[in-house]
């Protein structure tokens, strides 16, 4: 993504913007199955206790390895 973003733009991303990817990412994956929730009980095939343990487990692993996320993306 990060690879792929600094090609096609003019401007390289920055240190705080690689720095701020793992709690965008922990955010997009909290707000992305709200509104399915919401609405169907479900996100995709996971009823909505199964998926919100899902996304506190991810969320979870990225907040503990958010500097090597960082790293990884740099």
């Amino acid at each position: 993504f990060v690879q792929g973003y600094d090609q096609g733009s003019t401007s390289l991303v920055s240190r705080a913007e690689l720095e701020a990817l793992p709690w965008l990412m922990i955010e997009a994956l909290i707000a992305e199955p709200v509104l399915q929730i919401g609405a169907k009980g479900a996100f995709g095939r996971l009823k909505a206790e199964a998926a919100l343990a899902m996304v506190e487990r991810k969320a979870h692993w990225i907040r503990v390895n958010h500097e090597k996320v960082t790293r990884l993306a740099s």
